[in-house]
């Protein structure tokens, strides 16, 4: 059976290139995390990718993006924290959004297409970065297909 219950999970899941976000494809929270039911419970779809990866989960801890993007499911993006590692994630992340006066700016794929399109033209990774309200470390992922893989 679980087998069948992981099949089951990571056909919901856009599986891209190793260092890609793997984002779900199904329900979702009002937060944007995937919502998956395994064995009676309901789990957000980020933990049970890294209790598919890791075969447990301790139920006291977060689990953490790296990629600070709440669909992802690439267990490469996800490790385990408390919850002052979650908070000072969050206050960070927060921090550096404002940081550039835009407040949280969450990338869309026609935001990459457009980003895309003005590296090749040569502008700056920080002008582009200010401009959206997102570390320049993010635009370089984005030039270098590190993140966004899949927009093409």
């Amino acid at each position: 059976q679980m087998k069948s219950e992981q099949l089951r999970f990571w056909e919901k899941v856009r599986i891209g290139w190793p260092d890609d976000c793997w984002e779900w494809q199904a329900g979702t929270n009002g937060e944007g995390y995937g919502k998956f039911d395994a064995n009676g419970r309901t789990l957000r779809a980020h933990r049970y990718a890294l209790l598919a990866a890791h075969g447990r989960l301790d139920d006291e801890r977060h689990v953490l993006h790296s990629c600070d993007n709440p669909p992802c499911c690439n267990p490469r993006h996800l490790r385990l924290g408390t919850d002052a590692d979650n908070k000072a994630d969050k206050m960070a992340r927060e921090r550096q959004a404002k940081g550039g006066g835009h407040g949280l700016a969450k990338l869309t794929e026609d935001d990459v297409r457009v980003i895309r399109n003005l590296l090749s033209r040569g502008v700056r990774q920080r002008e582009i970065a200010a401009t959206y309200g997102v570390a320049r470390q993010q635009i370089y992922k984005i030039k270098t297909g590190k993140t966004w893989g899949h927009v093409k």
